[in-house]
C-alpha cells in the first residue's frame, strides 16, 4: 500500500469524499474530527449573528473532541443517552424548554445506524442544525449520512492513516440549506484558515500534523517487523475532571500530505474491509463467548454495518482484572472508551447511563490486517 501511494496522482477533494458524499453535499477535509465541530461553530455563530451557540452533546462522549470548542466559549449541554445509546427523547424535549440547542450532535456509535427521523423532526422545530457524528462509520449507509446538515466520517479511525476527517455540508438537513451553502460556509479550500483564530488558541498545545504524520509511519514500519513495545500500558477505568487533560492529544486541523497519498489507495477496498471486519469481530467472538464475565453487545446481525471496534459488556466487579487476562490470551490491547466530559462525571447521577456504559464495557480492536491466526497464536492452551 505504501509503495502504491507513490504513485497515485494527485487527488482533489471531491474525488477523495467520492465514497462519503451525495449529490450536492459540499465536502472538505480536515485532520480530526474535533475541527469539524469548531468550524460549524462558527458558521452557525455568523449565519444567525451570535457571540455565542449552545451545542447539544451526548453525555456518552469524548471529551478530547471537545476541547476547540470550548476554547471558543461554546455553551455545551451533555443531553442524557439511553441505554441502547440513543437520545433519550422525552429528557430531550424537557432540556429544550429550558436550554433549546443551537446545534445538536447525534453519534453513530461503534458503526451502528442510528434511524435518526425523531430527531430530525426537533430540529427542524427548534431551527437547529444537526450534526451527524459518523466517525465511528465506515462508510455510508441508507440510514447514515441522509437526514443531517453535516456529516463527519473519520477514515483515519478504520484505515491505516495518520489522519483524516471529512465534513459533509448537505442541501436537505432540517435546515434545509438548498444552494446557499457556500455563502454560509465558504469554499472547503478556505476552511483551514478559517480555524486560524481557534488554532492560535490552543497553539501551545498543538502537535504538527506532519510530524505526527511520519512519527505514525515509522511506527507502523516497525510493527511490520514485529518491533512491539517493551511495556503494557495497565487499562483503568478512572476518569479526570479537568476539562484540558486532553490538550496535548490534539494536532493543527490541515490534513497530513501522507495521509492524503494514502488514503486513495483504501478507498477502492472500503467493501473489502467492511466484509474483513465483520470476520475479525465474529472471530473474536468465538475466542471469548465462553467467558461468563463477558457478554456481546451491539452486534450486526444482517450484516448491514460495518463494526469499529468488537464492544463487550463486562461484570462491573473486576473489569481491570478481565481486561488484564485478555490482553495476555490474544496478546491485542483492551480499550476503554470513553474519557468522559467533567461535566458528566462530576453530575453522574444525572447521566446514569453514560456512567454504567462508560464502565460496564470493554473495546477490542478488529482492525482488516488483523488475522484469525494472529488471535490463535496469542491463545493460552486454557479457554476462557
Amino acid at each position: 500500500h505504501l509503495f502504491q501511494s507513490f504513485f497515485k496522482k494527485k487527488y482533489c477533494d471531491n474525488d477523495l469524499a467520492s465514497p462519503w458524499k451525495k449529490k450536492g453535499d459540499v465536502a472538505g477535509w480536515l485532520s480530526r474530527s474535533a475541527w469539524s465541530l469548531a468550524l460549524i461553530l462558527k458558521w452557525r455563530k455568523k449565519a444567525f449573528n451570535k457571540s455565542n451557540c449552545i451545542i447539544w452533546i451526548p453525555d456518552f462522549f469524548c471529551n478530547a473532541t471537545l476541547i476547540p470548542l470550548r476554547v471558543s466559549n461554546a455553551t455545551l449541554i451533555f443531553y442524557p443517552v439511553t441505554e441502547k445509546m440513543v437520545p433519550d427523547n422525552h429528557k430531550c424535549k424537557e432540556l429544550a424548554k429550558i436550554s433549546p440547542p443551537d446545534i445538536f450532535l447525534l453519534i453513530h456509535y461503534f458503526g451502528k445506524p442510528y434511524e435518526c427521523r425523531t430527531i430530525y423532526d426537533f430540529c427542524k422545530s427548534h431551527k437547529t442544525w444537526l450534526v451527524e457524528d459518523a466517525a465511528h462509520v465506515l462508510k455510508p449507509s441508507k440510514t447514515i449520512g441522509e437526514l443531517g446538515d453535516f456529516v463527519m466520517y473519520s477514515p483515519h479511525k478504520h484505515l491505516p492513516l495518520p489522519d483524516g476527517a471529512l465534513l459533509l455540508v448537505c442541501e436537505s438537513g432540517p435546515s434545509n440549506f438548498g444552494k446557499k451553502i457556500i455563502s454560509i460556509t465558504g469554499l472547503p479550500k478556505s476552511w483551514i484558515s478559517q480555524l486560524k483564530d481557534i488554532e492560535i488558541k490552543t497553539l501551545n498545545y498543538l502537535k504538527s500534523a506532519e510530524k505526527e504524520s511520519v512519527i505514525w509511519l515509522i511506527k507502523r514500519i516497525l510493527q511490520k517487523f514485529s518491533i512491539k513495545k517493551f511495556h503494557k500500558s495497565k487499562l483503568e477505568f478512572s476518569e479526570s475532571i479537568y476539562s484540558d487533560c486532553s490538550l496535548n492529544n490534539i494536532i493543527k486541523p490541515k490534513q497530513s500530505r501522507i495521509s492524503r497519498k494514502l488514503l486513495p489507495v483504501f478507498i477502492k477496498e472500503l467493501n473489502s474491509i467492511e466484509i474483513k471486519r465483520r470476520e475479525n469481530q465474529l472471530n473474536l467472538d468465538k475466542l471469548l463467548f465462553s467467558d461468563h464475565r463477558l457478554s456481546l453487545a451491539d452486534r450486526s446481525l444482517s450484516g448491514d454495518w460495518s463494526p469499529y471496534l468488537s464492544a463487550y459488556n463486562i461484570a462491573f466487579k473486576d473489569p481491570n482484572n478481565v481486561c488484564s487476562f485478555i490482553e495476555e490470551k490474544l496478546g491485542i490491547p483492551v480499550l476503554t472508551w470513553p474519557d468522559l466530559p467533567p461535566e458528566v462525571i462530576n453530575d453522574n447521577h444525572s447521566h446514569l447511563n453514560a456512567w454504567n456504559l462508560r464502565h460496564k464495557r470493554i473495546y477490542i480492536p478488529i482492525h482488516q490486517s488483523i488475522r484469525y491466526s494472529d488471535y490463535l497464536k496469542n491463545c493460552l492452551p486454557r479457554k476462557i
